[in-house]
């Protein structure tokens, strides 16, 4: 979730958005400002949260979803519900290295089975310095797992 993003007085006079149906203007905007949104531009969208937040029926989220992937806006997995901003990191390019990590950090939690994750991997891994391993595997893998309260309790006995 963040509390702070742009969206261009452009939005409204690009040839992109005008070609949208009044739904689709809509269900961009919302995915733009909705309280879901991430500093990476993608998130977890169950149905629910949109019809919700929207007042509309799932099959009008499903409709307006439809159309934004056709437009090339943004991308939804059905599996996961997880919703990808094609441009977001273009039109709100983490600004410093602190928003760069949690860019990152939230990128890392994208779900492999997500049908998107090649394709956002191929538009935003370069700008948010991952690569496809990285991605792939989430979080940073540690040398050593961490010990549990057993094996914490042996090595003490054996350093004693």
């Amino acid at each position: 979730m963040r509390d702070y993003g742009k969206v261009h007085t452009s939005f409204w006079s690009s040839a992109n958005i005008r070609a949208l149906s009044e739904d689709g203007r809509t269900l961009a905007i919302y995915l733009l400002t909705c309280p879901h949104g991430t500093i990476a531009g993608v998130f977890r969208l169950p149905d629910g949260y949109a019809s919700e937040d929207l007042q509309w029926d799932s099959a009008r989220v499903r409709e307006g979803f439809e159309e934004l992937f056709r437009n090339g806006f943004a991308n939804r997995c059905e599996t996961t519900k997880w919703v990808f901003v094609r441009k977001h990191l273009e039109w709100n390019p983490p600004e410093n290295p602190n928003q760069r990590k949690a860019a990152q950090k939230i990128a890392k939690q994208i779900p492999n089975e997500c049908a998107w994750k090649p394709d956002f991997m191929r538009v935003c891994g370069e700008l948010l310095g991952l690569d496809e391993e990285e991605l792939l595997n989430g979080s940073e893998t540690l040398e050593t797992p961490f010990p549990n309260q057993e094996q914490e309790q042996e090595q003490d006995k054996e350093e004693a």
